[in-house]
């Protein structure tokens, strides 16, 4: 997993202008194809980024569990909301339905 090509997607992210939404997707869609790599990697960076990455992060959350169907990643994403006070409970809903549908 190419942990410093995330770090710079999610910096993009953060200082992208929030109306374009364009560039938001194609942010998003680099940063998923990295994640979608591997559960276990995509895990672990969850359970060691920061607030501000998990924030960003979590606008993919629902693609994320559709993808690779693993209770064990909504759990990560519960618990790492947790442990960076990140309020992401909407996103970790759609998780769960997106895993509960496929």
């Amino acid at each position: 997993m190419n942990v410093k090509k995330i770090k710079e997607l999610i910096q993009e992210r953060d200082e992208m202008d929030p109306q374009n939404d364009v560039l938001a997707d194609q942010n998003q869609e680099q940063l998923l194809e990295i994640f979608k790599e591997n559960l276990t990697e995509s895990m672990n960076f969850l359970d060691s980024c920061s607030a501000n990455e998990f924030y960003w992060i979590s606008e993919l959350f629902d693609d994320l569990s559709e993808y690779f169907q693993s209770q064990k990643l909504i759990e990560c994403m519960e618990r790492n909301a947790m442990r960076t006070g990140v309020d992401c409970a909407i996103d970790i809903e759609y998780a769960k339905k997106a895993l509960k549908q496929s």
